[in-house]
């Protein structure tokens, strides 16, 4: 059986390369399917950053905008936190079949 064998099957050098990409590829720590499954990993957190970068960018200019014209910050109250000013009156009207 062993004749039947090509030759390059028999060289020991050619088995261990062999063995060593076969190793390299699948089995060890910093495999090949490992550092595809990294990259896209990698890939995903720098779409996160990219994200959250453009998010602080915006934030920030929300918050000069705040910090410098007083009309901006009487908006975000009446918008967000439903104040109304001094001589004002706050009505909420709840339309039926809403809830």
């Amino acid at each position: 059986m062993i004749k039947k064998m090509p030759k390059f099957l028999k060289n020991k050098y050619f088995l261990v390369l062999t063995a060593f990409l076969v190793w390299m590829f699948f089995f060890d720590t910093n495999s090949w399917i490992q550092q595809i499954k990294l990259n896209r990993e990698l890939g995903e957190v720098k779409a996160q950053q990219e994200f959250y970068l453009n998010e602080y960018k915006a934030d920030s200019l929300w918050l000069h905008q705040l910090e410098t014209d007083p009309k901006s910050m009487e908006k975000l109250a009446r918008e967000k936190y439903l104040m109304a000013g001094e001589d004002e009156t706050f009505i909420i009207v709840v339309e039926e079949g809403a809830e």
